[in-house]
């Protein structure tokens, strides 16, 4: 027995000295003597917990819990695990259990916040992480996670002093300065957005943040098209120029498509993609799907069906790309662009013969080892190629395919018929809500004087946000009992508070994507001004799909004047909510037949057009 002892002593004495093998070794030398040893155990668990070897981990630790339930660190390790496990609800019961008799431990309420955050019951978590801070304001990781939930809840003001904090704590970690950019972002705050996110690439200079920075770019105003592909260059210019693999047979005649997003939920990308990939499917196209998010739900279920998918979270990007090998794609379509969660340094790693980039971005990638971006006429017309890196590939009608939500409402009476009242509205992301965007706004109410404003998105649950909205709508002499202001809602609810919305104004020069498809199918027309950048020319492209092309204006006189002359005949208003839904049916927007096809005609083209080596 005392050489099982002797054992567990030199294991520790490895395991504190980092020689990882030789513990392992000596603890389950220890344990093959003493099965009860808690330490060995507890030690062992925790060892194999940090190697990912989560199943058994949890087993040792349970052991060591039940043999010691009062012991702290073992609950909190257990817990952990059981995080990592993706158990959520094993991990608050054990933690719960932690904190029935240690109440104030700061650690065990941040783990239970965590949980109830991976849950996404983010009020819970908020309660959860402000009980740990109260116990001990100095960690990082829970200013950071408070943060976001609260983000996620629109409660900008509060997560941006939490991201603050959390750079206060460790100014040399890059996250919260990320967050911070992200939330500053979101507030309309440019300037504060992109140095936050320079501060924090400059202490981690991954893609991810640098994409971070482009995103961003695409909100200012101030920005030429050619200021913005020379940023994209530069995120190109730091991947090497790897030669395009040649494949050992030519392409078949139905070419098999990998598709990388971490967005395949109810997400735009989601809702945009799902009709497609089902269209692909039934042409026996082959399909695979890499996911890089966490997030499932109906979409997910209907984009797997027929698919094969791959988890690609956490996964190497050589050990993805290795996988797309072995999977023998033909075609590897980005759907994230400079989006969140994207994986574009796998694609540098030129893992397929032929590299897209599609629907999830709407500008340049800025590599050269995506081979074509696919556009159409609307979004990116002739003589406007030199803004990409890649090669333009247009599709004849639109480069999206609308599939309206099943659980979509009906189409609600014009609400200016019952009050006389005309109500504009937007509910696009408050990001796009530029001082321009608001100038041109507030003449739309002066020169319809019998109307009002809805805006609608989650940062206006900041009650300091709203204030500020009031504020600068007041700047212009729009007093604040015509601007009304809603936070978020689940889908259902945003969809049916169209019933309130007589006419949607599109902002710039971003415009709406999914929020103006939204508003075409909940019966409102959306009064666009496009710019040069693909991204302005969104709402451009759904109208001309849709056969609406006179409610584009081609400057903000005229898009003034459209939403007056819409403002003053009611009547017809009426008539166009009334038959809006089904005119955008039976349109090529949502024509998933035809889209399918010009997009395998576009994929087949590429398959067989030669392309220089990135």
């Amino acid at each position: 027995m005392k050489a099982g002892y002797d054992r567990f002593t030199q294991a520790a004495a490895a395991h504190r000295a980092g020689r990882l093998d030789e513990a392992r070794r000596g603890y389950e030398a220890t344990l093959k003597s003493l099965p009860n040893h808690v330490g060995a155990l507890a030690n062992l668990g925790s060892l194999l917990r940090a190697q990912g070897h989560l199943d058994a981990a949890i087993r040792l630790l349970d052991a060591a819990s039940k043999r010691l339930p009062t012991a702290t660190q073992i609950s909190l390790n257990l817990g952990n695990a059981y995080i990592a496990a993706g158990r959520p609800s094993d991990a608050i019961r054990v933690l719960r259990q932690l904190l029935a008799h240690e109440p104030t431990h700061a650690l065990a309420l941040y783990s239970v916040g965590k949980c109830l955050e991976d849950v996404r019951d983010h009020a819970a978590a908020e309660v959860a992480y402000k009980q740990s801070l109260a116990c001990d304001d100095g960690y990082y990781d829970t200013h950071l996670n408070l943060g976001g939930v609260l983000q996620t809840q629109g409660k900008f003001h509060e997560a941006i002093e939490h991201f603050k904090r959390a750079a206060e704590l460790d100014p040399q970690r890059a996250a919260a300065w990320n967050n911070l950019g992200m939330a500053l972002k979101e507030l309309g705050m440019f300037a504060e957005s992109i140095a936050a996110y320079k501060r924090a690439f400059a202490l981690d200079p991954t893609h991810q943040i640098a994409s971070n920075i482009l995103f961003g770019l695409q909100y200012h105003t101030g920005l030429s098209d050619a200021d913005l592909t020379a940023s994209a260059r530069t995120y190109g210019d730091r991947f090497p120029r790897l030669p395009r693999p040649v494949p050992a047979q030519p392409a078949p005649a139905v070419p098999r498509l990998g598709f990388v997003s971490a967005d395949l939920y109810a997400h735009p990308v989601g809702f945009f993609l799902h009709a497609v990939v089902a269209k692909l499917v039934e042409r026996g196209v082959v399909c695979f799907l890499y996911s890089n998010g966490s997030r499932q739900d109906d979409v997910t279920a209907q984009l797997a069906r027929g698919t094969r998918w791959r988890r690609i979270v956490g996964v190497p990007d050589d050990a993805v790309a290795a996988q797309i090998r072995k999977d023998n794609i033909d075609v590897l379509i980005d759907l994230s662009g400079h989006s969140s969660q994207n994986r574009l340094p796998v694609f540098a790693l030129r893992p397929a013969p032929v590299q897209l980039s599609w629907l999830g971005y709407f500008a340049t990638t800025g590599m050269p080892q995506i081979d074509a971006v696919l556009m159409d006429p609307w979004h990116a017309p002739e003589g406007s190629d030199a803004n990409f890196t890649e090669r333009v590939v247009r599709l004849p009608h639109s480069r999206f395919c609308y599939s309206p939500p099943e659980f979509a409402p009906s189409v609600a009476p014009l609400p200016a018929l019952a009050d006389g009242m005309v109500t504009f509205g937007s509910f696009n992301n408050t990001a796009k809500l530029n001082d321009q965007v608001v100038a041109l706004w507030a003449q739309v109410l002066h020169t319809v004087p019998a109307s009002r404003l809805l805006l609608k998105w989650r940062a206006l649950a900041d009650i300091r946000y709203a204030d500020e909205m009031r504020r600068r709508f007041a700047a212009h002499g729009v007093t604040s009992d015509r601007i009304e202001l809603r936070g978020q809602s689940v889908h259902f609810e945003l969809l049916a508070q169209y019933a309130d919305v007589d006419i949607a104004l599109d902002p710039f020069p971003f415009t709406g994507g999914q929020t103006s498809c939204e508003a075409l199918w909940m019966g409102v027309p959306v009064i666009t001004l496009p710019g040069s950048r693909p991204v302005s020319r969104q709402t451009l492209c759904f109208l001309a799909n849709i056969g609406h092309p006179e409610w584009v204006a081609e400057n903000p006189g005229a898009y003034v004047q459209t939403a007056a002359s819409l403002a003053g005949d009611l009547k017809s208003l009426s008539t166009i909510r009334s038959r809006l839904r089904t005119e955008v049916a039976a349109s090529r927007l949502c024509d998933a037949t035809r889209f399918t096809e010009d997009f395998l005609q576009a994929i087949e083209g590429l398959c067989g057009a030669p392309r220089a080596d990135a």
